[in-house]
Parts: structure tokens; C-alpha cells; sequence
């Protein structure tokens, strides 16, 4: 299992690349994707983390296990 987060601010895009990561792996290489944010306040500019899960199995648990990629949008406005 491959495990990537995204994270960045509300509006940069983070949740839209993870859905759109795990449709081209879904598509192209016939894997099972799941894409899931969180997040605080529902507002633009508000830290964002999404998390893609792509396997050969399908997976129905949003549990974070070890992630081997991070995406960061904005490195000074974000914390770990």
C-alpha cells in the first residue's frame, strides 16, 4: 500500500489533487484509491490535510498507517 498526504490551506487544491491522483491509478493501473480530507473550520485559508491510499485491495478504513509521500502546498504556512 502506497499512502500520500497532501497539506496546505483551503482553496489550494490539496483534497482535489488527492481525488484526482487516485482516479489516474484507479484508471491507468487498475489499483483500488481511497481519498479523504480533514479539516478544521469549512473556510478558505484553513489548514487542510488530505490523504490518498492507493493498493492492490480494496480498503474501506480512512486509518492513516506510515506515509511514504508528502505534498506540501505552502512550507512556511504549514505545520506537520
Amino acid at each position: 500500500m502506497i499512502e500520500i498526504t497532501f497539506r496546505g490551506r483551503g482553496g489550494q487544491g490539496a483534497f482535489t489533487a488527492s481525488k484526482i491522483i487516485g482516479n489516474a491509478c484507479v484508471k491507468q493501473d487498475n489499483l483500488y484509491s481511497l481519498a479523504f480530507p480533514t479539516f478544521g473550520p469549512e473556510r478558505r485559508g484553513a489548514p487542510v490535510s488530505a490523504f490518498t491510499k492507493i493498493d492492490t485491495k480494496k480498503s474501506k478504513t480512512e486509518r492513516k498507517y506510515k506515509t511514504q509521500i508528502i505534498w506540501l502546498y505552502s512550507t512556511n504556512r504549514c505545520s506537520m
